[in-house]
């Protein structure tokens, strides 16, 4: 019996030890991509940012609406573990299809869905990520959360469609 108590102690101490060394960020506020690329409290962004293979037909797709009025707002949290998957998608796809940085922003929420600058406010942001997209000032569609197909064919869709 000492020695079931002994393992049980002993499992609990390392189950505790891994929580501890796999503390929650939670990053709040407008962020760049370099800023969240080389931060070393948040190594999923980069990791699956360098994995993610698109389909690059769809980019290049993508790329021929670059230099037009598109523009995107990203609601996300760092706590989140869609957002931690789905936003270093989006720039890998949103970079790589050739959009400038002032074409899109990002905001870090906290889990109120809360921001310093309060740039959620009136937007209806119920989930995080949300990517909501706009042509020449007025939204014309937004990703919820998760991808029907993948990141860049929702957003081809979306742009195609308005």
């Amino acid at each position: 019996m000492r020695k079931l108590s002994f393992i049980i102690a002993c499992v609990f101490l390392s189950l505790s030890i891994k929580a501890q060394d796999k503390q929650e960020v939670i990053l709040t506020g407008e962020y760049r991509f370099d800023e969240l690329y080389n931060n070393a409290k948040l190594p999923w962004f980069q990791s699956n940012f360098i994995q993610y293979n698109y389909n690059p037909q769809i980019v290049q797709q993508l790329h021929k609406y670059s230099d037009t009025e598109i523009r995107f707002v990203v609601f996300g949290g760092t706590w989140c573990e869609d957002t931690q998957n789905l936003i270093p998608r989006f720039y890998k796809v949103v970079t790589d299809a050739g959009f400038q940085e002032q074409n899109y922003s990002l905001y870090l929420l906290n889990r109120q869905k809360k921001s310093p600058g309060g740039q959620e406010e009136g937007l209806n942001i119920l989930k995080v990520p949300t990517i909501i997209v706009y042509r020449n000032g007025q939204e014309i569609g937004r990703i919820i959360e998760v991808v029907t197909r993948n990141i860049e064919a929702d957003l081809l869709d979306i742009i195609e469609m308005r």
